[in-house]
């Protein structure tokens, strides 16, 4: 009986943690339990090319959902555009596909310093992309392992899209 009592105990705590964190920073628990092996394909790049990373995606196909996450420490460096929000998210193909169509993004061959916001593109629930994103006035561009730093080719275009995601109310957010 009191394995139970644990049991019940913790199930209810998750819930009422996470939305009190909500409700105190702004922030879902994201429960990302992906192990996606999100495959780094061995592409070679020079300095100055001119590449697109979501072309492999077709949104017309499945259940897409893209997340946008901004850190507590980004706050106050993002772009007045996306302000009054930290979660955002969008199931809107025809956004996704424009911004696979105009979004295009110059290879530096190096690295932001730290990014710690994040874009997250899911199809049918499952983790198919990750990346860290930068959205401030100065700099506007995505960064992960495969390609290092990628700074948006039109800085107000990423921002454009990107301001199109609603605001995301869900104090819990699970990615399988």
């Amino acid at each position: 009986m009191k394995k139970t009592k644990k049991y019940i105990l913790i199930f209810l705590a998750v819930p009422v943690l996470s939305l009190l964190c909500y409700l105190v920073f702004c922030y879902p628990l994201v429960l990302n339990f992906s192990n996606a092996n999100l495959t780094l394909k061995n592409e070679r790049y020079k300095t100055g090319e001119v590449i697109n990373p979501f072309r492999k995606f077709d949104f017309d196909s499945g259940s897409w959902t893209a997340y946008i996450f901004i850190s507590y420490d980004d706050v106050k460096e993002i772009s007045k555009e996306m302000r009054g929000g930290r979660s955002f998210k969008t199931s809107d193909e025809r956004l996704l596909n424009e911004m696979k169509h105009d979004l295009k993004f110059t290879f530096t061959g190096g690295d932001m310093t730290t990014v710690e916001s994040q874009l997250i593109l899911c199809k049918n629930g499952k983790e198919v992309f990750e990346s860290g994103i930068v959205l401030d006035d100065v700099n506007q561009g995505i960064q992960n392992q495969q390609y290092g730093w990628l700074e948006a080719k039109t800085k107000t275009l990423l921002l454009k899209y990107c301001k199109q995601f609603h605001k995301n109310y869900s104090p819990i957010i699970i990615i399988r």
